[in-house]
């Protein structure tokens, strides 16, 4: 099975939910740098159902994760470290988030795409509406980028690009 394959079986089985598929491509054939992301997922539903041979795969993911370093690497670290029991349980909670409107800043238009998430309440703020409330006075300025209440959501064209939150 070559790589291309693999990770399309690999997003099937993490789709599906389905554990013991996961650790069976896994172990055959491991994950790449590309997937680790994809296979932390699928290893956290294997382990939560039981599969044999999980708890090994994810501990050497865990390691993998750690040293690539990307976004998001040392949070899913953390969470499968917590299944694992090697670690404390990350500090996540739900935020319910309205994924139609979410997809609408993502993909809307390169002009206007972007906006933020309030992490309080899940609200999504599309980049119009951000400059329409510091317009108004809703808003000022020394609030609009603050981490603890947005998190800033960039679309695909949007001007600003990604940066490190």
């Amino acid at each position: 099975m070559d790589s291309q394959e693999q990770g399309s079986a690999l997003r099937a089985a993490v789709y599906r939910g389905d554990g013991p598929a996961v650790v069976d491509l896994l172990r055959d054939v491991g994950a790449y740098d590309d997937s680790l992301q994809l296979a932390g997922d699928g290893l956290i539903a294997a382990l939560m159902q039981g599969v044999g041979g999980a708890a090994e795969l994810a501990g050497d993911l865990v390691v993998a994760l750690r040293w690539r370093g990307w976004r998001g690497d040392d949070e899913l670290a953390d969470q499968v470290d917590a299944l694992l029991g090697s670690g404390p349980p990350p500090m996540l909670r739900a935020l319910p988030v309205d994924l139609e409107e979410l997809a609408g800043i993502l993909e809307g238009d390169p002009l206007t795409a972007g906006g933020r998430v309030d992490v309080r309440t899940g609200e999504v703020w599309p980049q119009a509406a951000i400059e329409y409330a510091l317009e108004t006075g809703e808003e000022d300025e020394d609030s609009v980028d603050d981490p603890e209440r947005w998190l800033p959501v960039h679309g695909e064209g949007s001007r600003e690009g990604y940066r490190d939150m």
